[in-house]
């Protein structure tokens, strides 16, 4: 009797150990899951991020839209948005690099400083095209900025 009580606890605690060690198959299966869109996320960001350095701007910025769609939460959303501003500004699209800093200052409020400067930078812009506008003669070339004020994605 004796044997049979103490063959019972040991396999009781073997047993409550071995499932406490082990990792069930649902959880396994998840875990590479995520590894895989992990690894998904940063070969998208890296390729979009690229195409942006080698300044392919148009089809980064594609790539930046396709990324965000997918990873809105990403770590890497934050700078999609100010990627996406920069390339707008280099393409003289200030209204529309304003809206999607500011969109991005909202959405973002950890890199609110960074997008900030972004707005301040192009409305300081304004503000000296304004100032150069009202002083300058007739005869003399205005400095136009191009862009629209139409709503950014």
């Amino acid at each position: 009797m004796v044997f049979l009580l103490v063959f019972f606890l040991v396999s009781s605690f073997v047993f409550s150990q071995d499932k406490i060690s082990s990792v069930p198959p649902k959880a396994k299966n998840f875990s590479a899951i995520e590894q895989e869109r992990k690894k998904q996320e940063l070969l998208r960001w890296n390729f979009a991020f690229n195409l942006f350095q080698n300044h392919n701007y148009n089809q980064a910025f594609i790539e930046f839209q396709d990324f965000l769609e997918i990873y809105p939460n990403s770590r890497f959303a934050a700078d999609a948005y100010l990627h996406m501003g920069e390339i707008l500004e280099d393409k003289q699209f200030y209204f529309k690099a304003l809206d999607l800093y500011k969109k991005g200052k909202e959405k973002y409020p950890a890199k609110a400083k960074e997008f900030q400067q972004k707005i301040a930078a192009i409305e300081n812009m304004f503000e000296m095209n304004a100032l150069s506008n009202e002083h300058s003669s007739s005869n003399n070339p205005v400095v136009v900025l191009s862009g629209s004020k139409d709503n950014v994605h």
